[in-house]
C-alpha cells in the first residue's frame, strides 16, 4: 500500500518517515500509515480499517431493531466519500446479516458535479452487485438546482437542495417500502447541526439531530439512522482510499451557505483543539437522549401529498417559491 500525505484532509497525515524514521502503529506496532491528532494514535492499515468498521458497528447496536434479517435498509448513496464508505462497510457485514440494501442517489441535476459523482456511485454498486435507484429533482419537482440557480432567487441554492434532497430521500425510502433510511452522516455533520441548531435557537431540531430519528412514526416514514455517527469526514476519505472504494472527491458549487461558515469554524478549532468535534457530536447524542421524543402531529401535505409536520411541506412550499419566480 503505497503511503502519501494528504494536506487536503486536515490534520491527518499519511506518510512512510517522520524525520527519515518510520512511525509504528501504536496499537499492534506494525508500519503506521495513518496519524490521527485527537487521541495521539498513529494505526497501521489495518488496526485503522478494525477502527473504523467498529465505530460503525457500535452505532449500529444504537439503533434497536436496525440491520436485522429481513429488513428492508435503503441507503442514501451520492458518490462522495461518506456514503461510499457507509454503503461498503454495510454490505461487507450485510454477508452475515440478510437484510436487503436498497442504494437510493438523488440527482439534483449539478452539471460537472452530480453527473461525475453518480458515475462513481453506479460503479460501487456494480462492483457490489446492487441496484442503484435513482431519483431526479427534475422528475420530482420539474427543474434541476442548476435551473434554479439561474433564477438568482433570494435564498441560497443550499437552503432549497437540503430540503429537496431530505425530501425526495423519505418519497424514495417509502417508495422502496423500505423500514430504515441509512445516511452518511459523520460526526462533523453531526456537530455542525448542533451549533447551526444553536445559533439558530431552533430547540425543536435537536431533538432530532444526534446518531438516530426516532420522533416520527415508522408506519409512514422509514427510520433515519447515522451508522458514520462515531466517524470523522476526514476518516471516510482514508477508509475509501486505503479500500480502493470508488468515489468523487470534488465539492458542490453551491455548497457555501450557513453550513459551509459552520464547516470552516469547526475545522479551525479542531486544527487548535483536535477532538472538539468528537466533544460537540457526542454533546448532540446526549442532547437527543435527554429531551423529549419529538411526536409532532403528522399532516398530508396540501400538495404533494407526503407526510409532514405542517399542512403544507416545505419542500413543496419552496417549489411553489421557485416556480413563481419563473413566471415573473
Amino acid at each position: 500500500m503505497a503511503c502519501f500525505n494528504t494536506n487536503a484532509f486536515g490534520f491527518y497525515l499519511l506518510r512512510k518517515k517522520v524525520d527519515g524514521k518510520m512511525v509504528k502503529c501504536t496499537l499492534c506496532g506494525r508500519e503506521a500509515v495513518v496519524q490521527l491528532n485527537y487521541n495521539n494514535f498513529s494505526l497501521c492499515e489495518g488496526c485503522f480499517i478494525k477502527q473504523f468498521e467498529k465505530r460503525v458497528r457500535r452505532a449500529i447496536r444504537r439503533t434497536p431493531g436496525f440491520f436485522k434479517r429481513g429488513e428492508r435498509i435503503a441507503v442514501g448513496v451520492s458518490g462522495g466519500k461518506d456514503s461510499s464508505a457507509l454503503l461498503y462497510v454495510l454490505n461487507k457485514f450485510n454477508s452475515r446479516i440478510g437484510a436487503t440494501l436498497l442504494p437510493i442517489l438523488i440527482d439534483e441535476g449539478i452539471k460537472g458535479y452530480r453527473d461525475e459523482a453518480k458515475k462513481q456511485a453506479e460503479k460501487l454498486c456494480s462492483q457490489l452487485g446492487l441496484t442503484l435507484h435513482t431519483y431526479t429533482f427534475k422528475e420530482l419537482l420539474g427543474f434541476s438546482l442548476d435551473e434554479v440557480a439561474s433564477l438568482k432567487p433570494e435564498r441560497e441554492a443550499c437552503a432549497y437542495c437540503g430540503v429537496w434532497r431530505r425530501w425526495a430521500l423519505n418519497k424514495a425510502a417509502v417508495d422502496l417500502n423500505a423500514d430504515y433510511l441509512a445516511v452518511g452522516h459523520n460526526a462533523d455533520d453531526i456537530a455542525q447541526s448542533l451549533l447551526m441548531n444553536l445559533l439558530r435557537n431552533n430547540s425543536l431540531t435537536l431533538s432530532r439531530s444526534g446518531g438516530v430519528e426516532t420522533g416520527l412514526k415508522r408506519k409512514l416514514f422509514a427510520t433515519r439512522v447515522k451508522p458514520l455517527a462515531f466517524n470523522l469526514e476526514k476518516e471516510s476519505a482514508i477508509y475509501c482510499f486505503l479500500k480502493e472504494i470508488p468515489f468523487y472527491l470534488g465539492e458542490c458549487p453551491y455548497y457555501n451557505g450557513f453550513r459551509m461558515k459552520v464547516k470552516n469554524f469547526l475545522n479551525d478549532i479542531e486544527n487548535t483543539y483536535p477532538g472538539s468535534k468528537f466533544a460537540l457530536s457526542n454533546a448532540s447524542i446526549s442532547i437527543q437522549k435527554s429531551l423529549p421524543v419529538d411526536e409532532r402531529k403528522i399532516f398530508k401535505c396540501s400538495s404533494c401529498g407526503f407526510y409532514s409536520s405542517t399542512r403544507k411541506c416545505m419542500a413543496c412550499t419552496f417549489k411553489e417559491e421557485v416556480e413563481k419566480l419563473g413566471k415573473s
